[in-house]
C-alpha cells in the first residue's frame, strides 16, 4: 500500500503528503530512458506525460525548510515539481520525473485551490486541472467528502489487516 507521495522542487526542496490526505491521485504514460547524466554516470528513470494529485485541506501543514510558510503556499508559489516519490509500506520507493519545461518554473504544471481549501495539481504538456476535475466537483463538499470518507475506510481496512497479520 502507498504510504506517502513526495513531491521533488527543481531546487532540491521536497514536501511528503501522507496518503491519508491524497483523493484523487493519477500518473499516466510512464516511460523509461536509459541517459548519461556525467563522465560515467548512466542511470535509467522514468518519466510521466500526465500527473494529476487531489490533496485535501487537512494535509495543508506548516512547511519550514527553505519558506517559512504552508506546504500549499509553497506548491502555489513556485511551479518547480521535479519529480515525485511513491512510498510504499513495504519500504519500497518509485521514483517518476514528470514532464519539466522551463528553467526555474515548470511551464507544464497548474495549481488550482479549491474554495473548500483543497490542493488540486496537474503536471503536463496537454492538460490542465480542469481536465482531470471540474470546478464545481472540487468546490462539492459532498464529493470531497465522499472521497475523504472513502481513504478513511482504505486506512481502517488496513489497520485491520495488520491485526490479522500479527495474530
Amino acid at each position: 500500500m502507498v504510504e506517502s507521495i513526495t513531491f521533488v522542487f527543481e531546487n532540491c526542496e521536497f514536501i511528503e503528503i501522507p496518503m491519508k490526505y491524497v483523493g484523487l491521485f493519477y500518473i499516466n504514460d510512464i516511460t523509461s530512458n536509459i541517459k548519461r547524466f556525467a563522465l560515467n554516470s548512466v542511470k535509467k528513470i522514468d518519466v510521466a506525460k500526465e500527473l494529476f494529485i487531489e490533496i485535501f485541506s487537512e494535509g495543508d501543514e506548516k512547511y519550514n525548510r527553505y519558506c517559512k510558510s504552508g506546504k500549499f503556499e509553497r506548491i502555489l508559489q513556485y511551479r518547480d515539481i521535479v519529480y515525485v516519490e511513491i512510498k510504499y509500506s513495504d519500504g519500497n520507493v518509485d521514483t517518476i520525473y514528470v514532464d519539466y519545461d522551463g528553467d526555474m518554473q515548470n511551464q507544464n504544471q497548474n495549481n488550482y485551490l479549491s474554495k473548500l481549501g483543497n490542493l488540486y495539481v496537474s503536471v503536463s504538456r496537454k492538460k490542465q486541472v480542469e481536465d482531470f476535475i471540474l470546478e464545481r466537483e472540487a468546490n462539492d463538499r459532498e464529493l470531497v467528502n465522499l472521497r475523504k470518507s472513502l481513504e478513511l475506510i482504505r486506512t481502517q481496512t488496513e489497520d485491520d489487516e495488520s491485526l490479522y497479520e500479527s495474530a
